[in-house]
């Protein structure tokens, strides 16, 4: 078989897999991301062994990881575009203390796990800095699409928990996307030059970028039957702007978040429904590869030490995520069941919190058991939200969709 047909019988592998379990992740109340991340971790090493090599050999895995990487690309300028939407002025407050809570709690018990005794795998090229800040930031992420998602089927959406769990996702996301961005700067040798020259790509972000994507998107509102140029220049942008953070020496990921950010959305509805639309369904396809190439750098063949360890992690991960947002919602004076829940909602990590970890492998921040663990701590918290939401929660919201089953929240 020809390089091309067996890269071709790859990828129509991936994503029917991918397709089945997130069927079936669906039909057991889970979201439809863990059956596509086990898919790939099917493909890996953990379920096949060295016919993995077989069915993924060398010379398709670089074409695979070009198609990871414009998924992940894309679905992170995505989610930058609806990081601005999702804040409410009336929420913004509450949702900063929630998020202030529920990030700096894990935050903190993360630093401390990386320079405590414990035997973390430590990291393998990035150096301890970047490895103390890097495990900080991954015990602090929550999944906003997931959250969406989970908040949308069980009829949360239009509820005051419901947008103060999203508000508050946002805003911790925020702040761990910046520091996975000083992660990733001072991982290696060279984190003074990459934090110079973030200041002028941001400010070419701000300054060029903006107004010029201001100025097409406003053509395309007068000119509807080209609008899909408008569309198709701002993805091209996402792409080198990915391009041009990974040059820097940063992670390509955090490019396209950026531009997602400062992209213009008041121009035109339809240019920006489109836009956003076009970029899910193209990330919605091609993640599954991305989870792939992860998946085949990913052994979940532990030895018995690495069980202690993964059990030291998701205690420290859902224990200071639960606690540190409950504490918050306790101070905001939210009802006890309500700020249980409100915790349990903010510790989904899911598809956020693999994009981390498979950058702190490829930035040589995490070794290989290490990475290992995390994800399947990722995928026990995931998991563990919906069960435990629905225990703590018994508002009869499935028949409520509009109305706020949480008066005086």
């Amino acid at each position: 078989m020809t390089g091309a047909a067996l890269l071709l019988v790859d990828v129509a592998a991936i994503l029917t897999l991918a397709n089945l379990l997130a069927g079936v992740a669906r039909r057991f109340g889970q979201p439809p991301v863990i059956g596509e991340v086990i898919a790939g971790i099917m493909f890996g090493p953990t379920f096949l062994g060295s016919w993995s090599t077989v069915l993924f050999p060398s010379s398709t895995r670089p074409v695979l990881a070009g198609l990871a990487d414009i998924g992940i690309v894309l679905f992170m300028f995505g989610l930058g575009l609806e990081f601005g939407r999702e804040v409410g002025k009336d929420e913004s407050r509450r949702a900063a203390v929630v998020a202030a809570g529920s990030t700096g709690l894990p935050f903190a018990a993360g630093v401390l796990l990386a320079l405590g005794p414990a035997d973390t795998g430590h990291h393998s090229d990035g150096g301890k800095l970047g490895f103390v800040l890097f495990m900080g930031t991954a015990m602090s992420v929550t999944a906003v699409p997931v959250l969406a998602r989970m908040l949308r089927d069980a009829r949360l959406t239009d509820t005051t928990i419901g947008r103060l769990a999203l508000s508050s996702a946002v805003i911790c996301d925020v702040l761990a996307w910046s520091l996975l961005a000083l992660a990733t700067a001072a991982a290696g040798n060279s984190a003074p030059s990459r934090l110079v020259a973030l200041v002028p790509f941001m400010a070419s972000l701000v300054f060029v970028a903006r107004p010029a994507l201001s100025i097409l998107h406003r053509w395309a509102a007068t000119h509807p039957r080209h609008g899909m140029i408008a569309v198709a220049v701002t993805l091209g942008c996402a792409l080198v702007s990915a391009a041009a953070t990974q040059t820097i020496g940063l992670h390509l990921i955090f490019g396209a978040f950026l531009l997602g950010i400062v992209s213009p959305r008041s121009a035109t509805e339809a240019v920006d429904r489109d836009l956003r639309d076009y970029a899910n369904r193209a990330s919605q396809l091609l993640l599954p590869v991305y989870f792939t190439v992860a998946g085949l750098q990913l052994d979940l063949r532990f030895d018995v030490s690495a069980f202690g360890l993964l059990l030291l992690i998701i205690v420290t991960a859902a224990g200071g995520k639960l606690l540190g947002s409950y504490a918050a919602a306790r101070v905001l004076r939210i009802p006890g069941a309500s700020a249980a829940a409100l915790a349990i909602l903010l510790n989904t990590r899911g598809l956020t919190e693999l994009v981390v970890l498979t950058t702190g492998l490829q930035l040589g921040i995490l070794d290989q058991r290490l990475y290992s663990v995390m994800v399947c701590m990722a995928l026990v918290t995931t998991m563990a939200t919906g069960p435990l939401l629905r225990r703590v929660w018994k508002a009869p919201v499935a028949s409520q969709h509009s109305v706020d089953p949480v008066d005086g929240f």
